[in-house]
C-alpha cells in the first residue's frame, strides 16, 4: 500500500511537472531542415528581412535532355539566401551590419552595398546564370529516372547558378563604415522567429518597408509588432499546417518557405503564387491606408482563411471537383484568397 501511494504522487508530480513545459518550435514535429530552421532564427534575431522580385522566381537549376528527360534542381533565389545567410554568420555572428538582403539575377555574381535615406543599409545580392551541354556518356549521367540507352551518347542541358563568394560579401561589409538602425527598424522579432521555426522568411516589398502613416508610424513596425502579440498565443495553427504542406509538397517550398505583407484595400488575406515558378507558394495578409491610419487584416482572419482553404485541398487530393493544383512545381495554383472588407 505505502509503495502504490509513493508511485501515485511521482505520477502526479510528473505530469504536474509536464504541463509547465514551454511550446515546442513546430519544426520540431515537421520535415523542416533544422539547420535551416536555426539560420533564419538567427536572420529573424538579427531582423534581417528580404527582397524577391517576381523574376527570380523562374529561374533554377536544373538538367535536362528533352521534355520527358530532366530534374529539376535548387530555386536560385533561395541558394542565394542561403549561402549568404552562412557567410554573414561566420563573418559578423553577433555585429550584423545588414538590414535587408536584395535578391536578383544579373550578368555576374556581385555584392554591393547601399543605404536608403533612413540609413537602411541593403546588402545587394546578384547570382549570375551558367548554361552548359555536356555529352552523356553512361547511365549515371542521365537527368531522368528512366535510364534508357537511347540517351547514351546524347546531349543534355546544366543550367546552374553562381552566388556570390563569401569574399566578395566580407569585402563589401568592410566597406559600409555608417551603419546605423533607424527608428522603423526597432520591431519585435517575436512573428518573424514564429516564421523561421517553420523554414520561412519574410519577404519584403519596397512599399511595406517605406510605407508610413501621416503620424509618422512605421507600417513595418505596426504589422511586425501586432503579430508578435497575436503570434505568442499560439493561435497559427492553420498557418503552421499550410507552411508545412507547402514544405512537403512544393518544389520550391521544399527549400524555403515564404511569407508576405502586401497592398489590397479589401483587406484580403490567403495563399498566393506565381505562374512558371516551380511551385512558389506562400501565405500574405494585407493592409491599406484610410484616413491617413493603417488598416490592417488579422492574424485570426487569415487563420479562418486558410482552415476553409483545406476543405477545397482535400477536394483536389481527391479530384472531386477543385481547381487548385497539387503538383510540385504548380502547387496551389491559381491561389486562395478570402475578402475582409468591402
Amino acid at each position: 500500500m505505502g509503495f502504490k501511494l509513493i508511485l501515485l504522487l511521482f505520477s502526479v508530480i510528473f505530469i504536474g511537472c509536464q504541463s509547465s513545459i514551454p511550446r515546442q518550435p513546430s519544426s520540431l514535429n515537421s520535415t523542416f531542415d533544422p539547420n535551416k530552421v536555426q539560420l533564419l532564427k538567427w536572420a529573424a534575431q538579427n531582423k534581417i528581412l528580404f527582397q524577391i522580385d517576381d523574376a527570380s522566381f523562374q529561374h533554377i537549376s536544373f538538367s535536362k535532355v528533352d521534355e520527358s528527360c530532366e530534374k529539376i534542381n535548387t530555386p536560385a533565389w533561395s541558394e542565394t539566401i542561403l549561402t549568404t545567410l552562412q557567410s554573414l554568420y561566420k563573418i559578423s555572428k553577433s555585429n550584423v551590419k545588414v538590414h535587408i538582403l536584395d535578391v536578383k539575377m544579373g550578368p555576374e555574381p556581385l555584392v554591393s552595398i547601399s543605404q536608403d535615406l533612413d540609413g537602411l543599409t541593403y546588402l545587394n545580392l546578384q547570382y549570375a546564370e551558367n548554361n552548359e551541354s555536356l555529352k552523356i556518356s553512361n547511365y549515371q549521367e542521365i537527368p531522368c529516372d528512366k535510364k534508357d540507352t537511347a540517351y547514351i551518347g546524347k546531349f543534355k542541358t546544366e543550367r546552374t547558378y553562381q552566388t556570390p563568394s563569401l569574399q566578395q560579401i566580407r569585402t563589401a561589409l568592410a566597406a559600409n563604415q555608417n551603419f546605423k538602425t533607424p527608428e522603423r527598424w526597432k520591431f519585435k522579432t517575436d512573428f518573424l522567429t514564429l516564421l523561421a521555426e517553420n523554414m520561412t522568411l519574410f519577404r519584403l516589398t519596397s512599399d511595406v518597408s517605406f510605407e508610413k502613416s501621416f503620424d509618422g508610424q512605421s507600417l513595418l513596425t505596426h504589422f511586425l509588432n501586432k503579430q508578435a502579440a497575436q503570434a505568442s498565443q499560439n493561435k497559427t495553427e492553420a498557418l503552421n499546417y499550410w507552411l508545412n504542406e507547402i514544405n512537403q509538397r512544393s518544389h520550391s517550398g521544399s527549400y524555403l518557405n515564404l511569407f508576405t505583407l502586401k497592398s489590397d484595400k479589401n483587406l484580403t488575406t490567403g495563399i498566393a503564387t506565381h505562374q512558371d515558378s516551380y511551385g512558389v507558394a506562400y501565405p500574405f495578409m494585407s493592409y491599406k491606408i484610410e484616413d491617413g491610419q493603417f488598416l490592417l487584416s488579422d492574424l485570426s482572419k487569415l487563420e479562418s482563411c486558410l482552415n476553409e482553404l483545406k476543405m477545397r485541398y482535400r477536394r483536389s487530393l481527391a479530384s472531386i471537383g477543385s481547381d487548385l493544383s497539387t503538383q510540385s512545381d504548380k502547387f496551389l495554383y491559381p491561389g486562395y484568397s478570402c475578402q475582409e472588407s468591402n
